[in-house]
């Protein structure tokens, strides 16, 4: 039982400085500052810079930003290109 106490201090400890919450409009430079070692691109475009980034549960949750401000928060990641191709039917 003494050793499950600072297990758990610990755990509390870490949980609640890697979860931050970032309200929408938030701007890129300062999630950036504050979760660069956390954080890897998963996408960047011209329109707009998704980053991914692992929470203490171990969910992946994608950080969007267009124009340097967040505009979304979610845990399925910027959606896969479709490619529909033609193919003739045999005759």
């Amino acid at each position: 039982m003494k050793n499950l106490f600072p297990a758990l201090f610990l755990i509390a400890i870490i949980s609640s400085c890697s979860v931050r919450n970032y309200p929408l409009g938030t701007p890129e430079t300062e999630f950036t500052k504050h979760a660069k070692w956390v954080t890897q691109i998963a996408e960047k475009t011209q329109e707009r810079t998704v980053y991914k980034r692992t929470d203490a549960m171990g969910r992946d949750l994608y950080y969007y930003f267009i124009d340097g401000k967040l505009t979304r928060i979610d845990e399925n990641g910027p959606a896969k290109p479709v490619v529909i191709e033609h193919i003739q039917p045999s005759q």
